[in-house]
């Protein structure tokens, strides 16, 4: 059975991000930090736009505080990254294409984990619709679960910005997660 997405993924611009510590996950920080840990940066002047189609977050461990999974932008992020930019540290990851043994790279900085510096924090754009309760590493008894946000295009995020995941607040437990879209140039038309 083919998906929505089966042909825009075998033309090879269907592209996932994850984060890079698998076995211990990540952290994901409150909305207003300048030091976010996993995002999606279209670079000014990249001539394509990417269309968001799916968030995921696991769990992975350790005692965790409520809040919410929430979607940031920082707009007119640029293309460079240097003392005073917008972003001024990136830790950049190569995201993988979703046509396995195919298609091309792509046009988009991904980050995969930590190391990132905004000069100024961005805005909060959306929310995953996901919240998390006060969780304890530790426990036994509570069953496996993961969030899964169907983005479906909904969110395009457009050159000159970086997307980025926060909390509403500091969520303190640690996540594996993944970010997927799709590439279209910027001059293609709309259906």
């Amino acid at each position: 059975m083919a998906t929505a997405y089966g042909a825009i993924t075998q033309s090879g611009v269907s592209f996932t991000g994850f984060s890079t510590a698998p076995k211990t996950g990540i952290l994901i920080p409150i909305a207003d930090t300048t030091s976010p840990t996993f995002g999606l940066w279209n670079p000014t002047g990249s001539g394509f736009n990417a269309t968001l189609v799916r968030f995921a977050a696991s769990f992975v461990g350790t005692t965790g505080a409520p809040g919410g999974v929430l979607y940031n932008a920082l707009f007119n992020a640029g293309n460079a990254i240097a003392t005073g930019a917008p972003i001024s540290a990136f830790n950049s990851g190569t995201p993988r294409s979703n046509f396995l043994g195919g298609g091309v790279v792509s046009k988009m900085f991904f980050c995969p984990a930590g190391t990132t510096t905004l000069t100024t924090a961005g805005s909060t754009i959306d929310q995953m619709g996901v919240s998390q309760l006060t969780t304890t590493g530790a426990t036994t008894s509570a069953p496996m679960y993961t969030a899964v946000d169907n983005i479906d295009g909904r969110i395009v995020i457009g050159p000159g910005v970086f997307f980025y995941i926060t909390g509403s607040a500091a969520l303190l437990s640690l996540f594996n997660l993944t970010l997927t879209w799709f590439e279209t140039p910027t001059t293609a038309s709309v259906p």
